[in-house]
């Protein structure tokens, strides 16, 4: 009886209602740049009610994802030393006053690189639509030319795979990078430029014809670590 009591208890922490929460572990996870986790699993399937609270479980995760996310930025915000960023912002100011240019500021939510490319395509904008667009656009790329971005590919706990990458690229609020830069590039047609301090500007699809996109890296924006803005003509 006894045991049967501390088995109890030990349930009683639980609440598992009506199913809905039965996957709440593992995808709950932060990384420690402030990345979402990897996300690309797939809603338990079952009859239409299932379906619609699996949906409905994928919108509220997502949210609160994003809003630990903008917690922690906030706090890095706080914290962080200004030397570094503003140092590294005043030498980007610089280099891009020079080209004719300056930083044009975007969210840092996790989808800064989306938000800022999609700034500079035709009939777009920064909005959060825009970058689930573009990240799925990108994945689609990438996923069809697995040999072209495989080997560039680091795994990690969260991602040990290309597919489980690509999956949480495409599903969840991570951050993108080079390999998503190249594929956007390849896809659309742009020639991109990338702008670091203190570094001559990366220039990928040097070819491209449908317009040029610049971006802006930051390395110290934050105490969490990497953010994108866009590059634009002043005015």
């Amino acid at each position: 009886d006894r045991d049967a009591m501390a088995t109890d208890e030990f349930l009683g922490v639980f609440d598992f209602g009506d199913g809905d929460e039965a996957e709440a572990g593992g995808a709950e996870g932060m990384q420690a740049d402030g990345s979402g986790g990897n996300h690309g699993g797939t809603p338990a399937q079952g009859g239409g009610g299932g379906k619609k609270r699996g949906k409905n479980k994928a919108k509220a995760r997502l949210a609160r994802e994003e809003a630990e996310r903008e917690a922690r930025m906030a706090d890095a915000r706080r914290n962080a030393g200004p030397d570094r960023g503003k140092e590294e912002t005043a030498t980007l100011e610089r280099q891009l006053a020079l080209l004719g240019l300056k930083v044009h500021e975007v969210k840092a939510d996790g989808h800064c690189l989306f938000r800022a490319f999609a700034h500079q395509l035709p009939a777009t904008d920064a909005s959060e639509e825009a970058a689930w667009a573009l990240r799925r656009k990108a994945v689609a790329h990438m996923t069809a030319h697995v040999d072209d971005y495989a080997p560039f590919f680091e795994p990690t706990d969260a991602s040990p795979t290309f597919e489980a990458y690509c999956k949480d690229i495409e599903n969840s609020a991570a951050w993108g990078g080079q390999m998503e830069i190249r594929a956007l590039a390849a896809v659309l047609g742009t020639k991109v430029r990338v702008h670091t301090a203190g570094a001559a500007p990366l220039v990928m699809n040097e070819g491209g014809t449908a317009g040029a996109v610049e971006l802006v890296y930051h390395q110290h924006a934050f105490g969490l670590g990497e953010h994108y803005n866009a590059a634009v003509p002043p005015g």
